[in-house]
């Protein structure tokens, strides 16, 4: 089994929550592939995380995380739709997103990407 992680912002419970759970995942042997698509609303996170993950086997993977207005909001979904349409057979892999905002922008760019074939 493969993993992809969505999360979006560098939040108070990130390292117990996000990071602590992808380790788990990771020590435990379950997923052939881990993979973390992380949302940022500044470049600072950027450096943060891959900090964060500097000593996993995790794939990291960032995209610009926009503000939840409804105009703006196309804009978290095509990144994650930039960001997630390199990855090949995603029909392979389990999805875990942290809340539901992030789920509707996931779903949103999966079915634009559903349509494009």
């Amino acid at each position: 089994m493969k993993l992809i992680y969505l999360n979006i912002g560098l939040s108070s419970v990130f390292d117990s929550q996000v990071l602590g759970l992808l380790r788990a995942y990771e020590s435990s042997g379950e997923f052939e592939e881990i993979i973390l698509f992380y949302g940022w609303k500044n470049r600072a996170e950027i450096e943060k995380v891959n900090e964060k993950f500097s000593n996993t086997s995790t794939t990291v993977i960032f995209f610009r995380a926009f503000p939840n207005y409804p105009v703006i909001k196309w804009l978290t979904v095509f990144s994650i739709l930039r960001a997630i349409k390199p990855v090949k057979k995603l029909n392979e892999y389990i999805f875990h997103v942290r809340g539901e905002v992030p789920g509707y922008y996931l779903l949103k760019a999966l079915k634009l990407i559903r349509s494009n074939k």
